[in-house]
């Protein structure tokens, strides 16, 4: 007996081989494909409303611009200023010295900023900005600082005019991923937000005494020389930290910044204000104990000179830490 044979996926006539059984399979299978697809695991197309998402991207544009304009008048440009004399007349000048971030404490005119921002200074001014766009000018008094917490708090009269305080949240309930907007004023760019998240929690860096700070906030909103002492927010608009430090061998933004969290400053400014804190006399001739050169605290740029984005800030004083 001679057996044919065919291949099972020939669907057309072949020479000895019958292949009306071949496509009453094939039928079968078929039908039986459609049957399963239009059963209940088969969700039916969704239509996508261009006009909804577009809507839903500009509530949340909406929020973001709210969020910002309310901290705007919270949070202040400071400019700290050093003694010269001056080789013609031989008189002593003020020169400016560098820049950098801070924001509105309280309804007393509280000022708080990064030690590192005003440390060797000999004055400060600080800009404040209303919701109009007005900038008024203010000279600062030290009330006092801790290096241990790089904290420091001015103070300003600013009489009827006086700014709001920022809202103060808590950096205890913080969670990676969560929403943050950070608010200062890189290389002298005032009041620029960029937006990012909580990249990692319980981080630690060196304040400039040498000693650590702890349980600092990790964030991926981009922080530039000029940020330190800035705010940074959350999505409610309340103030969880004080922009710090960022880690970048180059000394610009590589998406890692730091920021002291909400609530240890509550208790370095409580302790400041009190009177209770380190003295209020700046010691201009402390030197910065020695830190681990990627980790550059985020203010103080010349403000005299000012330098193109591309270049680094190797002669800035307590911008890189220590100078390269």
């Amino acid at each position: 007996m001679r057996w044919l044979t065919c291949a099972p996926w020939a669907l057309g006539q072949r020479p000895g081989c019958d292949t009306n059984w071949q496509r009453a399979l094939v039928s079968s299978v078929l039908a039986a494909t459609l049957a399963w697809n239009s059963g209940p695991l088969a969700a039916p197309a969704r239509s996508i409303d261009l006009t909804t998402s577009l809507s839903a991207l500009q509530q949340q544009e909406r929020t973001v611009e709210d969020l910002f304009t309310t901290a705007t008048p919270s949070v202040v440009y400071i400019t700290t200023f050093v003694e010269r004399t001056d080789r013609v007349t031989m008189n002593a000048i003020e020169v400016p010295a560098g820049t950098g971030s801070g924001f509105v404490w309280d309804n007393d005119g509280h000022i708080v900023t990064n030690y590192h921002v005003i440390r060797s200074a000999q004055a400060a001014k600080v800009v404040v900005t209303d919701n109009s766009g007005l900038q008024r000018r203010y000279d600062a008094k030290l009330v006092g600082y801790n290096p241990d917490k790089d904290c420091a708090v001015l103070q300003i009269d600013a009489g009827a005019a006086r700014p709001p305080p920022i809202a103060i949240g808590s950096s205890a309930p913080l969670r990676v991923g969560q929403t943050t907007l950070a608010i200062g004023n890189p290389f002298g760019l005032d009041h620029t937000l960029t937006v990012g998240v909580v990249s990692g929690l319980g981080r630690e860096v060196q304040s400039p005494s040498g000693r650590p700070i702890t349980n600092v906030i990790q964030t991926d909103a981009a922080i530039n020389p000029g940020n330190s002492g800035g705010a940074l927010l959350d999505s409610s608009g309340r103030l969880i930290g004080m922009n710090t430090a960022i880690y970048s061998p180059s000394g610009a933004s590589a998406g890692i910044g730091f920021a002291i969290p909400v609530d240890t400053l509550k208790v370095g400014v409580s302790t400041v204000v009190s009177g209770l804190g380190p003295s209020s006399q700046l010691p201009t001739e402390q030197r910065p104990s020695p830190r681990p050169k990627p980790v550059s605290m985020a203010g103080r740029r010349p403000f005299a000179r000012p330098l193109p984005p591309s270049c680094s800030h190797p002669s800035a004083p307590s911008l890189l830490l220590p100078p390269v």
